[in-house]
């Protein structure tokens, strides 16, 4: 192998040209028009909290809705059975279940909501509103976590629980029985002959063998029977006792689904109210803004604080008397107090360099708006 094959010569084998554009420019172009793109400029695009959290308050409003068909379908047990022992009808029992659960899940769900949107608008709650949701949701969680442990009890099917297998053996003492009746009717002048009287004997010693094997398996039937027992009634407290927490669960997470719903139609009001006020105040074209623009300055405000000459700037003006010319000595120039910006006042009473300062200066100092100053 030559050496040259290996260490190739600088001059025969020039390095390549840079790329001076963006080889991948195409391709981005082909970008804008798929799927994937829409979809990442629509969730990177700010949008406002209506419609960013829409689909997550469809879910909670939803979700919340079957909380509340939870907490009354696990009360109505304790309700139904309450009302039946009274009144001894289940039509009526019925009747007066449904009514009182819907009557406490919908004032539960108003007064809670109620209780959110006053203290998130105004920061306040009344004693009253709490003492009335904290009672109906105290009353509804009882009635839900009680009626959760009835419900699990009343309608779980009990276990199966298998007898003893003694079939074989009432069978065998049958036989038995038939046999001693026929080993009785061999007898001799009214006395049972020996050979009689000696299978009586086996017969009956085995029938009290089979009589005992009964009993054992009787026993021993018992026994699992208790155990079935036992084990049922202790998963049916475990069963019981997991359902009334989740209903309690649910009842806390009820609450919390309606303090949401609530705060999102706070915010999302709230966002749209100062859109429309900053919208407001833009399109009126206040005072405020006309001396923020370039090029506008009352006496020497901030273009003057900012040293810079701009086009088409006022002069420093004063409070006029009359139709006299603008004074112009600098012995003349204060402060104004409200902007701090330089102006040659009128009289000597003047501290403000425009009406507009002097206006806001009052507000400010009093708290309070006013229709003519």
């Amino acid at each position: 192998m030559s050496i040259f094959s290996i260490f190739p010569n600088p001059e025969a084998d020039p390095s390549p040209t840079l790329e001076t554009t963006n080889p991948h420019s195409a391709r981005h172009k082909e970008f804008d028009n798929t799927r994937l793109f829409k979809r990442l400029a629509d969730k990177h695009t700010p949008k406002p909290y209506w419609k960013a959290y829409r689909g997550i308050h469809n879910a909670v409003s939803g979700v919340s809705l079957l909380f509340n068909a939870l907490s009354a379908l696990t009360a109505s047990a304790l309700v139904y059975f309450f009302i039946l022992g009274l009144t001894s009808s289940p039509l009526a029992a019925g009747v007066l279940t449904i009514t009182l659960l819907g009557a406490l899940e919908y004032m539960k769900r108003e007064t809670a909501a109620k209780l959110f949107h006053g203290w998130l608008q105004f920061s306040t709650a009344a004693p009253g509103m709490i003492a009335a949701v904290l009672s109906l949701s105290a009353i509804s969680t009882a009635a839900s976590y009680f009626g959760a442990e009835a419900t699990v009890k009343n309608f779980t099917a009990p276990p199966e629980i298998a007898a003893a297998d003694i079939t074989d053996i009432e069978g065998r003492m049958a036989q038995i029985d038939e046999q001693i009746g026929s080993a009785q009717k061999n007898q001799w002048r009214g006395v049972l002959t020996p050979r009689a009287q000696k299978t009586v004997e086996l017969l009956t010693a085995e029938r009290g063998r089979l009589q005992e094997e009964a009993l054992r398996r009787q026993e021993r039937a018992d026994m699992q029977a208790d155990e079935i027992m036992t084990e049922h009634a202790s998963e049916m407290e475990i069963n019981s006792g997991a359902f009334a927490l989740f209903t309690l669960i649910s009842e806390i997470s009820l609450i919390l689904c309606l303090f949401y719903m609530q705060y999102y139609d706070f915010r999302s009001y709230s966002e749209y109210a100062m859109a429309k006020k900053g919208e407001s105040a833009t399109g009126r074209g206040t005072e405020q803004n006309h001396r923020n623009a370039p090029g506008y300055d009352y006496g020497g405000g901030a273009n003057a604080r900012n040293g810079t000459e701009r086009a088409g700037t006022h002069n420093k003006i004063g409070f006029e008397y009359g139709k006299r010319t603008e004074r112009t000595d600098a012995t003349k120039e204060r402060t104004c107090t409200h902007c701090g910006a330089p102006y040659i006042y009128g009289h000597a009473r003047q501290r403000f360099c425009s009406d507009q300062c002097r206006i806001t200066n009052w507000k400010q100092l009093n708290g309070k708006d006013v229709t003519h100053f």
